[in-house]
């Protein structure tokens, strides 16, 4: 048909579309859309709502909380504390925000994540410290408010979706481990490849374009970056519907340019945020750092018996680092298993407990299976699924990896947990099939470290000089050191958890290893590794060799390494320096330092405490000093709360150091003027010459 024909043609049609029959299809569409929105609201809503239940050993409800009452792990802000790790130090100010570093509750922390200045933030903690704890209380609070926890009956009529009530339409819960990992993949496919079976992409789409345009809200929970294969990036910008990889995609989620206006919410170890680059760390934190020691002594007490408050004190005092790692709520558990194990000798390090542990789970009722087969088979077979997993940075597996390693389900039921179809990120390729994952990260990082200290010699060698520094390995290479090198850990070993005629070969080789490394220059956070490997080890002799001078600069300190610093510095009884600059040093960790010194005399010719919050507690600063005998402090200049340093403040900080300091550089000074009287006070101080040119003298009035 000619143009022209094909005008009046169309023209001729229009006529006959009435307003009223303009109204009917706009309804209709809307509706239509309506529909498709709803339908993915309320299965995105019941998936996140059921990914958010706590799992066997994620709820303290039934110790804790007999009223009801949530107890949660405190919490501090923690930006500033892991802003320096793996990142060139130039450029960081001395002084961050002075409220980082200060306890967070749980009611701060939701505000926080939703703050529209927040839009992205992170859990972090060490292992087992209750990161996905935290994360589920925190979804399943708004999605309780929101009114969005579970799928409800929507009515769809002529204005399309049903609004709610609530600030978010859904609360988007899932883990990291879900995400489909692949080169050649869209915003939609990495966001909702976990819902495959229970979306259909049509539905998604219509989600995906109504977030887009503001049209429905939500906030969105990641849990367990560390478990992902691989880390968030940004090397080029891509839009909602174009294809890249995964960490390109989620590195886009992080800086803002995908999901603008979505909170996002990560958990993750330490190491995973430390090693984002700056442009996509989240701008608020916070940290974990443990049970209250009173909350701790309860749940302790209600898990051994209500008579055993007198056990937990004689731990506290005979073993500070072991107490230390049980204010967090996995360890806590596993150090009352293995205490109820053997009761006649506690455990003293991690490896230790973890020994223990493991030996319960190969005999619990859970696992009644293994009785009526080989069992040393199996747990050889899992070691080697949990090495390989660990290795290739995963801690998913699937049937196929179960058949390599020609292991059952109902063999290992009482280790590994089994994900229905439904949730496995490939579900195009592997339909119907199942994934699998240990009960908890701890446990396969257990297993890869039993494997490893069985691996003949040339292979662990191999091991040991190409990849086992790498942060992702840190927990594996403790446990190893312990099972290879500490005399009472190795005692508690059974052939059936591990059987090798050459650990004396091993333990050698890898205590050569660590002295080669702390021979060079390494990063702090790679040296604090390192240190704790040799703790785990217990071989303080190596450590004290080797920490004479220490500079950990730009590493967040927490409670169990502030311990086993202490357990070091007592050993060595007098070190060079010690550099603690820009750690997160608080009043808390300067309980630490009096609790753990507190039988010690200690002498360190200079101490570095420049970027640290401590002037907040005099007495409690006094209290972490005394059992020291500094040479030189290395401190900022004392400020009060208007940020300006006064005579008054200093001379009382000045004050509280004696008699452990002998002189002082402050540093950070700006120009104070002071009258003779303070000058007179300043004068029985030996300050630094160049910090003292500073200083000016009222004139008499």
């Amino acid at each position: 048909m000619p143009i022209v024909e094909k005008h009046h043609e169309y023209h001729k049609q229009k006529q006959y579309c009435k307003p009223h029959m303009l109204y009917t299809i706009t309804v209709n569409l809307c509706t239509l859309l309506g529909r498709h929105l709803n339908q993915f609201l309320a299965k995105i809503r019941h998936f996140s709502w059921k990914n958010a239940q706590y799992g066997l050993m994620e709820s303290y409800k039934d110790y804790l909380e007999p009223e009801g009452k949530e107890c949660h792990p405190q919490l501090k802000t923690g930006f500033q504390l892991f802003k320096g790790d793996y990142l060139p130090q130039d450029g960081f100010s001395a002084h961050g925000n002075p409220k980082e570093g200060y306890y967070i509750d749980f009611e701060k922390v939701l505000e926080n994540i939703q703050d529209e200045q927040n839009m992205s933030s992170a859990i972090i903690g060490q292992p087992g410290s209750g990161k996905t704890v935290i994360m589920k209380r925190l979804a399943q609070r708004l999605m309780i408010e929101n009114d969005c926890c579970e799928p409800k009956p929507m009515k769809t009529g002529g204005k399309g979706l049903k609004q709610n009530c609530g600030q978010y339409d859904f609360v988007l819960y899932m883990n990291f481990r879900d995400i489909q990992d692949s080169d050649d993949v869209t915003l939609y496919e990495v966001i909702f490849s976990p819902l495959v079976t229970k979306v259909n992409q049509k539905e998604a789409q219509y989600g995906l374009r109504a977030i887009m345009s503001g049209k429905i809200k939500v906030i969105m929970f990641f849990d367990g970056l560390d478990q992902a294969t691989w880390l968030p990036r940004f090397d080029r910008t891509v839009g909602h519907w174009e294809k890249a990889n995964t960490a390109t995609i989620f590195g886009n989620i992080l800086k803002g340019d995908l999901l603008q206006n979505v909170p996002i919410v990560l958990s993750s170890r330490e190491h995973s945020v430390a090693l984002l680059p700056e442009l996509l760390r989240p701008s608020f934190v916070a940290a974990l750092v443990g049970f209250t020691e009173e909350d701790a002594k309860n749940l302790y007490c209600q898990l051994m018996g209500n008579d055993s408050g007198l056990d937990w004190d004689v731990m506290k005092m005979s073993n500070p680092g072991m107490h230390y790692m049980c204010l967090t709520p996995l360890f806590l558990i596993f150090y009352t298993i293995a205490r109820k194990l053997d009761p006649s000798e506690p455990p003293t390090c991690a490896s230790g407990i973890m020994v223990l542990v493991f030996r319960q789970l190969m005999e619990c009722e859970n696992t009644p299976n293994l009785e009526r087969v080989n069992v040393t088979q199996i747990i050889d077979k899992l070691k080697k699924m949990a090495y390989h997993g660990t290795r290739e940075k995963r801690v998913i597996f699937e049937e196929k990896d179960l058949t390599e390693y020609q292991l059952e389900y109902k063999d290992i039921s009482g280790m590994v947990i089994k994900a229905p179809g439904e949730a496995i990120h490939a579900h195009k390729i592997f339909e119907g099939m199942c994934r699998y994952f240990f009960s908890h990260q701890t446990l396969q990082e257990t297993l890869a470290a039993l494997f490893i200290a069985q691996m003949n010699l040339t292979d662990f060698k191999r091991l040991v000089n190409s990849k086992f520094t790498e942060p992702h390995w840190a927990v594996v290479r403790n446990f190893t050191s312990g099972i290879l090198m500490n005399e009472r850990v190795k005692s508690k070993l059974t052939d059936d958890i591990l059987k090798s005629d050459d650990l004396a070969s091993k333990a050698a080789y890898l205590l050569q290893s660590f002295k080669d490394q702390l021979k060079e220059v390494l990063p702090p956070a790679e040296k604090l590794d390192l240190l704790t490997s040799l703790q785990e080890a217990d071989d303080f002799d190596v450590m004290k060799d080797y920490a004479t001078d220490l500079d950990l600069s730009h590493k967040a300190i927490t409670s169990a390494s502030m311990s086993m610093l202490c357990s070091l510095i007592g050993r060595c009884s007098t070190m060079k320096s010690l550099t603690l600059r820009n750690c997160g040093i608080d009043k808390d960790l300067l309980l630490v330092l009096a609790n753990r010194t507190g039988d010690l005399h200690i002498k360190i010719e200079e101490l570095d405490l420049r970027g640290n919050i401590y002037w907040t507690d005099l007495d409690v600063w006094k209290r972490g000093l005394r059992h020291l005998e500094i040479a030189t402090l290395v401190i900022d200049a004392p400020c009060d709360e208007q940020n300006q340093t006064t005579a008054e403040h200093l001379l009382r900080v000045l004050d509280a150091s004696k008699p452990s300091v002998r002189h002082f550089i402050i540093d950070q000074i700006k120009s104070i003027r002071l009258d003779i009287k303070d000058v007179e006070s300043l004068s029985k101080f030996d300050l630094s010459q160049t910090w003292i040119n500073h200083l000016s003298v009222k004139p008499d009035v």
